[in-house]
């Protein structure tokens, strides 16, 4: 018996040794002590040496900005006003902003899950340090290359080399779809998860899908009406984007979550003056994700749905106004025509602001869009890049004009399509 018990013991431990332990060590992270699990970045086969170990929390992993870039052959810039980097990369160029949802590749303005914001991470190992960490899937493919992971090793892996031209042929076709942007609502190592969250090169080929033919099985499809049909009043949910802790774009004098809020409250009294039953995902400073931002609507059966955003570019010569929607051949959950909305209140906001006209895009990858059963557009203000524009931002007067451009839209989009 106790030969038998040796050579099980032995067995054993040859079986857990072949076996790969994520090992876990502690940061603070927005002041919170956070436990992590370390794990292993390589590049092309080589391993990314750093001194402060990179890790997953959430199911994302994070890699110190620095040391990342420098193994992908990229530069970053720092701005410490703003708490944001610029990583450059041959022709690409991605921004993102401590503690922000909203990216920038290539001019383009994005958003990232609330779980992929890049962070300040203290190490007091190997010595006391913070570390700028960013979310190691979107940074590479959004500069063209492949990202793995292996499981049993606990090892994310980055293929610069494979699909780079086929990434940015994506990308190239993505921008002659009338200059949509690309949304990314997760980082995705494992396989996505039970919201249906996708990376950021499915998301470029969901968007790509074909407009011509819902490609559902027989049995799913689903009958799309021009029209809805309602008794009583029209709920509208107005968003303001951002909040709390997520600032949105902003430059030196201007905020993106507070315009958001501003024009919002301007908005809520002229539909509720309508007869529409007005409800706001928030009314003060508060952060809330973008989920619950759409479960407001879908909770209390809102006819429509309408975020409010400003945008930002590295260009500071973009300039004017661009509303999206989510295309409801693409997104299951949909059951009326999207784009009439959209189309509606970019009318209106280019007649009574006389802005550049960016016109209406598929936003079908945007979570506030795709996420909503209703009808719902998202519109872009301008550019707080621009400073001709973000001195019209600052007048009360034309925040004003803006809200009751919305309501217009809205009015205009109810007396044809709802019944």
């Amino acid at each position: 018996m106790k030969i038998k018990a040796v050579l099980l013991a032995f067995g054993l431990s040859m079986l857990l040794s072949t076996v790969s332990y994520a090992k876990t060590f502690t940061v603070t992270i927005n002041d919170t002590s956070t436990k992590v699990n370390s794990v292993t970045v390589k590049v092309n086969d080589s391993s990314l040496n750093t001194a402060y170990d990179a890790y997953v929390l959430g199911g994302r992993t994070f890699v110190p900005i620095r040391e990342i870039s420098e193994k992908l052959g990229s530069t970053v810039n720092w701005d410490n006003a703003t708490k944001s980097a610029t990583i450059i990369s041959g022709s690409d160029e991605v921004k993102l902003q401590i503690g922000s949802t909203v990216v920038y590749v290539n001019g383009q303005k994005n958003t990232i899950s609330e779980d992929s914001i890049p962070q300040f991470a203290q190490y007091v190992k190997p010595d006391y340090a913070t570390k700028t960490m960013v979310p190691l899937r979107f940074l590479s493919e959004a500069l063209g290359y492949t990202v793995s992971w292996d499981q049993a090793s606990q090892t994310a892996s980055v293929d610069q080399f494979k699909t780079a031209a086929i990434a940015h042929d994506a990308v190239a076709a993505e921008k002659s779809n009338n200059g949509a942007a690309t949304t990314v609502d997760k980082e995705v190592i494992e396989p996505k998860d039970s919201d249906g969250y996708r990376s950021l090169n499915e998301l470029k080929q969901r968007e790509r899908a074909s407009d011509k033919e819902l490609e559902v099985p027989e049995q799913t499809r689903r009958t799309i009406s021009e029209t809805i049909e309602k008794q009583g009043a029209v709920t509208v949910v107005v968003d303001p984007g951002h909040g709390g802790k997520d600032p949105g774009t902003n430059n030196d004098s201007v905020k993106e979550k507070e315009l958001n809020l501003k024009v919002a409250k301007l908005l809520k009294p002229k539909l509720q003056s309508l007869g529409y039953e007005v409800l706001m995902t928030r009314d003060s400073d508060e952060y809330l994700t973008l989920l619950e931002r759409a479960e407001v609507a879908n909770e209390n059966d809102a006819e429509i749905f309408v975020s409010i955003h400003f945008n930002y570019s590295t260009n500071s010569d973009a300039s004017g106004i661009e509303t999206f929607y989510a295309d409801e051949k693409t997104v299951g959950i949909k059951a009326h025509v999207q784009k009439y909305l959209a189309d509606a209140i970019q009318k209106e906001l280019i007649r009574v602001t006389g802005a550049n006209n960016r016109g209406v895009k598929n936003g079908s990858s945007y979570v506030v869009l795709n996420k909503t059963k209703t009808v719902a557009a998202l519109t872009e203000l301008g550019f707080v890049s621009n400073a001709d524009e973000a001195r019209r931002f600052e007048d009360e007067a034309y925040l004003n004009d803006l809200a009751t451009a919305i309501a217009n839209g809205i009015e205009n989009y109810v007396a044809k399509y709802v019944k």
